[in-house]
């Protein structure tokens, strides 16, 4: 819906409704003047309703009873878990348990060829299997739970003119994470609890100025905010052996907030018979304003950490000062809870030209 959702300059930052979505481009090279930066583009256009009511029900589902293994029959007894051996696969902690993804989109005329509106709801749920948790049997589960509301309403306000409305919300509950993929675990007191929202809205406004001018100007927001919080407060401990780390006891209590607000403005004019082709030049400009808040009120348990060799011995001892007051709610950077503070501003321009020439087609851009 042309609001990026970038996670800073890194991945996604967001969890879509697929189902939502009338279209979905993906871009992996040669992307046009439009972008701001090189990389993957992933564009996704929600659906808008129409004057005929219409809607959508999916569900999909899998077990375990789904999947094969041949892993048991397969694996070298060196290789495979034993009170000896901590470092080895233990059978079945690598499968999905449990599968199911609900999704219904319904959307209508509020008035014949003037409003229409959309919306969607998705719910997944997934239990899997983690080979670096090796505590008991039966807290192998981790659980994660993604649900999404979305709402996109059109209104057509004469031949020339549209206005666009659109908002998604995205919720994560996982009540057990592991903090790292590279220590294992013996207790589901050392996992994380992350219960995180993202969202994004936005205002639009569509119009032709003539049969060869076009414009768009649309105002949006991005956020989030992302808390991991302990499932227990006591000490940390990180013993090392030989064969792999293994970590005791609670971890941190932090949490991450973000939000990008962007303004676009573009014109596009169609030309045809200039140098002997036609032409649709597209020329505009993005603002986004970008902050985002991060704090801790312990980066351990008791915000001591102690690190101990293969032989028993504590190796090193790590301090940390917390850098925030309060997580674990919604909007703690914007109340100042969270005393981390980054922002990155980004003005950009671009000008761009598809030219048809026969049967060749050119795309100059800058």
């Amino acid at each position: 819906e042309g609001i990026n959702t970038t996670e800073g300059t890194a991945g996604a930052g967001f969890y879509v409704d697929y189902g939502s979505f009338e279209e979905v481009f993906l871009g992996t090279i040669a992307q046009g003047a439009e972008m701001p930066t090189p990389g993957v583009q992933s564009q996704m256009l929600g659906k808008s309703g129409g004057n005929k009511f219409q809607g959508e029900l999916y569900q999909d589902f899998e077990t375990n009873g789904m999947i094969s293994d041949n892993i048991s029959g397969n694996l070298p007894s060196q290789f495979a878990f034993s009170s000896a051996n901590t470092a080895g696969i233990r059978e079945h902690s690598n499968e999905t348990v449990k599968y199911r993804d609900s999704n219904i989109n319904v959307g209508g005329p509020i008035s014949q060829d003037k409003l229409w509106w959309y919306f969607s709801y998705r719910n997944q749920k997934t239990s899997v299997g983690q080979p670096n948790f090796i505590g008991p049997i039966s807290g192998m589960l981790f659980d994660t739970k993604l649900w999404n509301p979305s709402g996109k309403a059109t209104y057509q306000m004469n031949k020339n003119n549209k206005l666009i409305g659109y908002y998604q919300w995205g919720q994560k509950v996982q009540p057990n994470r592991l903090p790292s993929s590279t220590n294992s675990y013996t207790s589901l007191d050392s996992t994380l609890k992350q219960i995180s929202g993202s969202w994004i809205y936005k205002g639009e406004w569509n119009g032709t100025i003539s049969n060869n001018v076009y414009v768009e100007a649309r105002y949006g927001v991005f956020g989030y905010y992302f808390p991991l919080l302990a499932n227990t407060d006591s000490p940390a401990h990180e013993q090392v052996n030989a064969q792999l780390a293994q970590y005791f006891g609670a971890d941190q209590k932090e949490q991450t907030d973000r939000q990008r607000r962007q303004a676009t403005g573009s014109m596009t004019y169609f030309r045809d018979g200039l140098l002997g082709g036609s032409h649709n030049f597209k020329f505009g400009g993005e603002l986004m304003l970008e902050t985002g808040w991060f704090g801790y009120t312990q980066a351990y348990g008791g915000n001591v950490r102690e690190n101990f060799n293969s032989s028993g011995a504590a190796s090193t001892i790590n301090l940390a000062a917390p850098t925030a007051t309060h997580v674990g709610s919604l909007g703690d950077g914007p109340n100042g809870n969270l005393l981390s503070v980054s922002k990155l501003n980004t003005i950009d321009a671009f000008v761009t030209d598809q030219y048809t020439l026969g049967r060749a087609t050119f795309n100059l851009g800058l």
